[in-house]
């Protein structure tokens, strides 16, 4: 407040010079006014460090009812300025069969079934202008096997950039392109380069090369001089076009691990993670940017059954495990431990320099709307619950030199 006083003084006394007291008392007053306004927006964006938490309710579709499965008692709500999901389920053993127990969780957004990709991906749309100003971001999908999270983040990209129901990836791509198009215009030289891989049974798998040494032994993650975790010997290619981005996108998911299971007829059985770096320098006064995006397809957490073979208890054992980890970093995050188990699995190692207090997040919570899954849906309220509740800090800005 120093600086507010030193101000005031010096505009009151230069005022009085020239206005009457009563004036310039209220002039001073008006000006004290904006101070505090400016002040509290301040801290308003101080706050804006919490992940961001989109919850997305996929359609209840005819597959579900063939189960012979009906949909939850699952609705869309408001508690003052923030959307709220109330859902039911039965009460704890013991009660009655007929007593039921009501569930709210509140996040920055629902999205229920009727919602479209373009209405989704409306909301984000914002967050990444802040990648070419500098900043980190990552965009996560977590939820149940068969939840909706691909369908969010990878959609059908069949028809390019004319499809409709083409997800989050491949619409934040085409946005960047556009934004470096209007940079080039001001005197930016822009570069993007991207790069895809999978954590395939704590295995990363580099998902842009058919390499045998890769897919088996995998590659290492290591930090570089500056502290950021980064994939050493992953492809990485330099993106000139909208073309370049959907080929990349194809390539990518040609190579993806996904199998048919009981609960999913194509399941993802892999953490897929598309990173895109940005390089920036003005051409005039030299300054540098690097910005960072990560989007992330978490494969869906399940119960391990009798149902699967093999092969499919190996994944989803793993899959809960480094779900686990996630947990377990979040609740130390959320608490502010002085210990964060970043280095539990290959998956919390990968986010780290995402989480750690100078980047921004958003994570969809994607949930079934079958009453079956139930239980599973409130298991994700509950995690996306206490994601919500993690600060990150107010990001910083990442300058070429860092990278």
């Amino acid at each position: 407040m120093s600086l507010y006083v030193f101000v005031s003084l010096y505009v009151f006394v230069s005022l009085s010079l020239c206005m009457s007291l009563s004036l310039c008392m209220f002039l001073c007053l008006c000006m004290s006014r904006v101070f505090v306004f400016l002040c509290i927006d301040y801290q308003v964006m101080e706050l804006k460090g919490n992940i961001r938490v989109f919850c997305r309710v996929r359609p209840f579709m005819d597959g579900d009812a063939k189960t012979g499965d009906k949909p939850s008692d699952m609705a869309c709500l408001t508690s003052g300025d923030r959307p709220m999901v109330q859902i039911c389920q039965q009460a704890a053993a013991g009660g009655r069969k007929r007593d039921l127990v009501t569930n709210e969780y509140m996040f920055d957004e629902v999205f229920m079934h009727d919602t479209t990709q373009e209405g989704i991906f409306k909301e984000i749309e914002p967050l990444l202008q802040s990648v070419m100003d500098g900043f980190r971001l990552c965009i996560f999908a977590y939820g149940q096997t068969g939840s909706g999270k691909t369908h969010t983040m990878q959609g059908s990209t069949e028809r390019g950039c004319d499809d409709e129901q083409r997800g989050v990836v491949p619409r934040a791509l085409e946005t960047i392109m556009h934004i470096r198009q209007a940079m080039r215009k001001t005197g930016w030289e822009v570069s993007l380069e991207v790069s895809a891989m999978e954590i395939y049974n704590e295995v990363i798998r580099d998902l842009l090369t058919d390499s045998d040494d890769t897919s088996k032994k995998g590659l290492d993650i290591s930090a570089d001089r500056t502290g950021e975790v980064v994939v050493r010997g992953l492809t990485v290619l330099e993106v000139q076009d909208e073309q370049a981005i959907y080929e990349v996108l194809e390539s990518s998911a040609k190579r993806r691990q996904t199998a048919s299971t009981c609960h999913n007829a194509v399941s993802s059985r892999s953490h897929s993670v598309l990173q895109l770096k940005v390089m920036m320098k003005h051409r005039k006064n030299k300054e540098t940017r690097r910005g960072v995006l990560n989007l992330i397809d978490l494969a869906g957490s399940e119960k391990v059954t009798s149902q699967h073979d093999a092969t499919q208890f190996r994944e989803a054992q793993n899959i809960n495990k480094s779900l686990s980890s996630l947990l377990g970093v979040i609740q130390a995050l959320a608490s502010k431990s002085k210990h964060v188990p970043f280095r539990d699995s290959k998956l919390t190692h990968l986010l780290s320099s995402s989480l750690n207090g100078d980047g921004k997040a958003l994570m969809f919570a994607n949930l079934s709307p079958r009453m079956g899954h139930v239980s599973e849906t409130i298991n994700t309220l509950r995690f996306a619950e206490s994601v919500n509740k993690v600060q990150l800090g107010t990001g910083k800005i990442k300058d070429k030199d860092a990278a």
